[in-house]
């Protein structure tokens, strides 16, 4: 019986593994809104964790998600939880970071498309 190795801790897998599509999607959604409420390009993302701007786009994209070192270093720069980039719950996020995801979320809602 072959035994499937762990995941390496920077890069949770591909689609598909554990958790699927959905949940891969979702955090990266929550990374762009991080980068953008930095106002930092994904190279500049990838500078300020210390990775390769190929794995903050694989993580962007959907391909991929941070572990919990490099999760939990963003949160910090960003005033997020990791509980907030990987489920999306939002307490204990700042105030400033709160401000900013409502204000996407009413651009969106009325139809802007530069706010996604």
């Amino acid at each position: 019986m072959s035994r499937k190795a762990p995941p390496a801790a920077d890069d949770l897998g591909p689609p598909g593994d554990d958790d699927g599509p959905p949940l891969h999607a979702a955090v990266a959604e929550r990374l762009v809104k991080l980068r953008m409420f930095k106002g930092w390009r994904p190279v500049e993302a990838a500078r300020q964790l210390g990775v390769s701007k190929q794995l903050w786009n694989h993580w962007e994209q959907g391909q991929g998600r941070p572990g919990v070192d490099h999760g939990m270093e963003l949160a910090d720069l960003c005033g997020a939880t990791l509980d907030y980039l990987y489920t999306g719950r939002k307490a204990g996020i700042s105030a400033e970071l709160r401000d900013f995801l409502l204000a996407q979320e009413r651009d969106l809602s009325r139809g802007n498309p530069t706010a996604a």
